[in-house]
């Protein structure tokens, strides 16, 4: 009878934790919605001349706002936006241009961003062509800004430039690989200090 009475209990008990862990799982999901925000991520500064290094940047910084539990608006509605009201990214906007556009568009933030620095070297060095190969580096340098559409502040902004470095063995290889390897870097390290707003 001792043993019935504690396996009933210990059944009880399981049960009970069973259900305070999902009770406290559905409130953080619930909490997770409430705080649910859309981010438009603008065409940044100079991506029409570096079309390829926004492309990467932009789907790293995608992945790392909705880490954050931001919605972000997709890149085709973004620029069919863009197109059909004839802006022109590269123009002097202010911030309350962006803001009141971000609104239209049914977000909380916008992203803006300028593309900067972007170079590649190939460098011949003695180690390289022992192995037989060379040593290519590709720089890019960009900022980002934040801005909350409500109140038409900046609430986040960063700056870096970031050097990737690829060696291969013989034959001819496109700069372009570590410049994209760069940028998809970079996009991680202009939000190492992101907390969301």
């Amino acid at each position: 009878m001792k043993k019935i009475i504690l396996v009933l209990v210990a059944v009880f008990l399981v049960t009970s934790l069973c259900a305070i862990s999902l009770r406290e799982k559905n409130d953080r999901s619930v909490r997770f919605v409430k705080n649910y925000d859309k981010v438009v991520i603008f065409p940044f500064t100079n991506s029409d001349k570096h079309n390829d290094v926004f492309i990467r940047m932009r789907t790293r910084i995608s992945n790392i706002l909705r880490d954050y539990g931001f919605e972000v608006a997709k890149k085709h509605v973004v620029e069919y936006y863009l197109q059909k009201n004839g802006i022109d990214i590269n123009d002097k906007l202010t911030i309350s241009d962006i803001a009141h556009m971000g609104k239209q568009m049914g977000a909380s933030h916008v992203l803006i961003g300028k593309i900067g620095q972007v170079r590649a070297n190939k460098r011949f060095k003695f180690s390289a062509l022992i192995g037989g190969g060379i040593v290519l580096y590709g720089t890019v340098g960009a900022s980002v800004a934040l801005i909350d559409v409500e109140t038409q502040r900046i609430v986040f902004e960063n700056y870096a430039k970031h050097t990737s470095k690829k060696q291969f063995l013989g034959g001819f290889q496109d700069k372009r690989y570590v410049i994209h390897e760069a940028a998809r870097d970079l996009a991680g390290i202009l939000f190492n200090d992101f907390t969301r707003p």
